[in-house]
């Protein structure tokens, strides 16, 4: 139920900024758990800041946007665990 809450809540940010040019992520090269970092600061090359390829370039890169996921208790905002690829499928 988290997952599906914080992927919602990316989701609707991405899509009240897609009038803005940011580089595109699928998930698509990160099965299993998805880093803390995952697509932070995408150079032209297409590469993050961990080291990871192959994101989505249509829109243009994001050398100098970090990024920051992990599921959230909601109480206070911490960081709870780290996002699962496909986990909203199969968590109840």
């Amino acid at each position: 139920m988290r997952v599906t809450r914080t992927l919602s809540a990316l989701l609707c940010a991405g899509y009240l900024l897609s009038g803005a040019n940011a580089t595109v992520l699928s998930f698509d090269n990160s099965p299993g758990t998805i880093p803390f970092d995952y697509g932070s600061r995408v150079d032209a090359s297409g590469v993050d800041s961990g080291g990871r390829t192959n994101f989505n370039l249509t829109h243009g890169a994001t050398p100098n946007v970090a990024v920051q996921m992990f599921t959230a208790n909601y109480s206070d905002w911490s960081q709870s665990t780290n996002l699962l690829y496909g986990a909203a499928a199969t968590l109840t």
